[in-house]
């Protein structure tokens, strides 16, 4: 069978131990680091923009309007604050938002880093979920739909590795998706019943067999893996 390979990655696991959505709030626009050069350890924070917000560096002025942009690293259970932008690279005030409709955020660019929307040059756009704002040579965002707080993983437990690394099985990511598939994963290993996983090459199928056995009452036991493709034979005519 052919595969698209424009296709979205769609891989999970599913079965009688199923739950809800781990999402413990209703979800809000939020701004999401993607990369920002000096202070690289805040990939993976967000920020809500539920309300006037500006982004910069600084206290908090009596002229401004709205809040300073609060960064937290999100985790199942627990939200930390996490320290202002003390970064030179961008300015005082760089860039305002302020909600906008249809669930989207004005953007206005005020500092002297150019800002880019899903790659145009703009000073001021209306941005949604799922768009792109870069500041030239500085940081990356995406706007994304996310609930303000995550409810505890009962199945996982208490996360105990570094922020924005990998686990202890090889799983890398910190947004809500991620955090359920370690939930789904982890109770999964814990149903002691037969898993099925699926997924198009790539898509981190053997990753997640391991998780399931590593927190499985197996493992102690070997993870014994085996090919069961048939080789392809082209046609002869």
């Amino acid at each position: 069978m052919a595969v698209d390979p424009n296709a979205p990655t769609d891989t999970n696991v599913g079965g009688p131990w199923s739950t809800k959505d781990a999402s413990a709030s209703e979800p809000v626009l939020h701004l999401v680091v993607g990369w920002f050069l000096a202070e690289q350890d805040r990939a993976g924070q967000v920020a809500s923009l539920a309300g006037p917000r500006w982004l910069g560096r600084g206290e908090t002025r009596p002229d401004d309007v709205g809040e300073a942009i609060d960064f937290v690293e999100q985790r199942p259970g627990e939200t930390l604050s996490t320290p202002a932008i003390k970064s030179t690279s961008i300015s005082r005030r760089q860039l305002l938002f302020s909600p906008a409709g249809r669930g989207g955020v004005d953007v206005r660019c005020v500092g002297r880093r150019a800002l880019f929307h899903n790659g145009a040059r703009v000073d001021e756009c209306v941005a949604a979920v799922g768009d792109v704002l870069v500041l030239e040579d500085t940081a990356v965002f995406l706007l994304e739909e996310r609930p303000t707080t995550l409810s505890s993983a009962r199945h996982y437990g208490t996360p105990a590795f570094p922020f924005g690394k990998s686990d202890a099985q090889g799983v890398v990511g910190e947004s809500p998706a991620a955090w359920r598939l370690r939930e789904l994963l982890a109770e999964a290993a814990q149903s002691g019943t037969h898993v099925l996983i699926q997924g198009e090459s790539g898509a981190g199928k053997e990753l997640a067999a391991r998780f399931v056995h590593e927190r499985s009452k197996r493992a102690r036991g070997p993870l014994v893996a085996r090919s069961a493709s048939l080789p392809c034979t082209p046609n002869r005519l």
